[in-house]
């Protein structure tokens, strides 16, 4: 009794020391703010319902998982509550592994546990060396904390904890298995004699094999993120040089080469010529327009060369061909986009499941075929983001500019459901769109909530003089 009272106190003792050092470091708010991930639902990278949406993925990939490092690309089609933050792990271990490994690699992730575990109880039970136990104490120390770690978040998924929690367990039970051969009586088998076969060097070259060949992909890998990360950490691209966006393109486009299964390296490259398009283009149009007399700045023009302008342009015209291949002929010019939409079609091959992909895809698509094609990607977009709020207001503005006025009520229905941010954009974008009555806006769209429809009515989009505007607001009024 007197033992276990001990114990008790030292872990005790051990629980407020830690605490101490975590406030006597400044952590202690870090240290809360990650603690409560777990109970408020309000944050955005709120845990629970995480969890409950990767109940949902595992539901359809138990038997043999999604497949290893697939999770960041599954996940958005199951999420259900509005999280604009991009999982690349679901911080849950177990979790993750029956996703993305299924029945199979949920079992072997136990299996592991539970023999890593007995080896180390077996090497504590030898009346050996104090090193044994002190082998054993250490093995104890990391299987559990790691197993209570791997609850809540993903650390054996960093290659570096991975390779020394490895080393640990691995000594652990490679000393209670000597340990044990020794206190095991000899015994006599009769085996079939075999030829010697060398299987060290095999097992060696083997390791070797796989080293170099981890090595070559990680620092592929590695060009592609360090011509990338400059472009994607901009504030404004709009400030960046066309040289330098060029200069990173070719750059990209030579690392690609050597990874041309790489869908994320595509697609990064897509919106590298993208970006160099739209850079050309404020150029252009501001060139012609100082050529008429016309003072216009780069800020003014930017909105109007995005790719989401050229589609709304497409479908204008895909009622008169000639017009629709000028526009075609205008932007082959440049040759930026053709190349984009190239690098897209390989991403999506390469991975069926990025969502950006089937976005650009269902944007720049009428540059090789019908504009009514679009429907086919946004719809894939649409099964595959059901939880990103902001993706389903864009594919509303999509179809609406496509003259789909149905589904993008259905879309903006559905982001609105999720968060309320996007209301005044919904309903601005609705007003001066000219194709959305109000009243339509108010029963379809609108959610039934006295509160957020109250602060609509009051809204400047409600408070302009338009016949149309004072029907919206004495009709949301009315509903509340």
């Amino acid at each position: 009794v007197h033992r276990k009272l001990t114990a008790v106190w030292v872990l005790a003792a051990g629980g407020i020391f830690a605490i101490a050092v975590v406030s006597w470091v400044g952590m202690a708010q870090t240290v809360s703010t990650r603690l409560a991930t777990l109970v408020d639902h309000d944050r955005p990278e709120a845990r629970l319902p995480h969890w409950r949406d990767t109940l949902r993925a595992a539901g359809d990939y138990w038997l043999l998982g999604s497949g290893f490092g697939t999770y960041r690309h599954v996940y958005g089609a199951y999420q259900q509550h509005d999280d604009r933050t991009l999982h690349e792990h679901a911080e849950n271990q177990p979790l993750e592994a029956l996703v993305t490994g299924g029945i199979p690699g949920l079992a072997l992730l136990f299996a592991a546990v539970v023999l890593a575990a007995v080896s180390a109880i077996r090497l504590l039970s030898f009346e050996a060396s104090k090193p044994s136990h002190a082998f054993a104490l250490m093995g104890i120390f990391a299987l559990s904390s790691q197993c209570i770690h791997g609850l809540f978040d993903f650390g054996l998924y960093i290659p570096s904890k991975l390779l020394l929690f490895s080393l640990l367990m691995g000594a652990v039970s490679g000393r209670a298995a000597l340990l044990g051969a020794q206190r095991r009586a000899p015994r006599a088998v009769a085996l079939p004699r075999f030829k010697k076969l060398p299987v060290t060097p095999l097992v060696v070259i083997a390791l070797l094999f796989g080293v170099l060949f981890g090595r070559m992909e990680t620092s592929r890998a590695a060009a592609v993120e360090a011509v990338t990360m400059a472009p994607e950490r901009a504030k404004d691209p709009r400030r960046m040089s066309a040289p330098k966006v060029k200069a990173a393109t070719q750059q990209l486009a030579a690392a690609v080469k050597k990874r041309p299964d790489d869908a994320d390296a595509h697609l990064r490259l897509a919106e590298l010529y993208i970006l160099l398009f739209r850079l050309r283009a404020v150029e252009v149009i501001q060139r012609e327009q100082e050529a008429q007399g016309v003072e216009i700045g780069p800020k003014e023009i930017w909105p109007y060369t995005s790719t989401a302008q050229l589609h709304s342009q497409a479908h204008r015209l895909k009622e008169d061909p000639a017009q629709l291949d000028v526009l075609r002929s205008r932007i082959l010019l440049q040759n930026d986009l053709p190349r984009a939409l190239e690098h897209l079609i390989e991403s999506r091959n390469a991975s069926p499941l990025l969502v950006r992909a089937y976005v650009r895809l269902a944007e720049l698509c009428f540059l090789i075929d019908d504009p009514e094609v679009d429907t086919v990607h946004l719809s894939c977009a649409r099964r595959l983001a059901a939880g990103d709020a902001g993706l389903l207001f864009h594919l509303g503005v999509l179809h609406l500019s496509a003259g789909r006025k149905g589904l993008a009520l259905a879309n903006w229905q559905d982001c609105l459901r999720l968060t309320d941010d996007f209301d005044e954009r919904i309903l601005q974008t609705a007003m001066n769109s000219g194709q959305v009555s109000p009243e339509e806006l108010i029963e379809e769209v609108l959610p039934a909530s006295p509160k957020r429809l109250a602060r609509l009515a009051g809204t400047k989009q409600f408070r302009a003089g338009s016949p149309e505007h004072q029907i919206g607001r004495a009709s949301c009024r009315e509903r509340v």
